[in-house]
């Protein structure tokens, strides 16, 4: 079975980039624009590229994580914690909005 998704996934990514021009999956291009602007205001020093890629393995490693597991709930909540955790990590002391990067709904690492 998963060299039959393997494969689903490579035409996937074949058929969007032969309509778009490019040689990339979907997903790659669409967090790109998420991240723009996050990475602009908070992480500059990156390069988008890289942050971009390393993002989506982080995200489908969560997603393998969650699909493999037999209790689906627990393991939506691990991957949502540690991907938490790398997010809060990366954001600078001081963010631009002068609250430490951290908006009303999330909880800092010590809480």
């Amino acid at each position: 079975m998963p060299v039959l998704q393997r494969k689903a996934w490579e035409e996937r990514g074949t058929q969007h980039a032969e309509e778009q021009g490019g040689t990339e999956h979907a997903e790659l291009d669409m967090l790109r624009q998420v991240l723009a602007p996050l990475a602009a205001a908070y992480l500059p020093e990156l390069n988008m590229e890289a942050l971009a890629f390393v993002a989506l393995g982080g995200l489908y490693g969560a997603a393998l994580h969650i699909a493999s597991s037999p209790d689906l709930a627990a393991a939506r909540a691990e991957a949502d914690a540690v991907l938490t955790t790398l997010i809060t990590g990366l954001r600078p002391a001081a963010s631009p909005a002068g609250n430490g990067g951290l908006d009303s709904g999330t909880r800092s690492r010590s809480g």
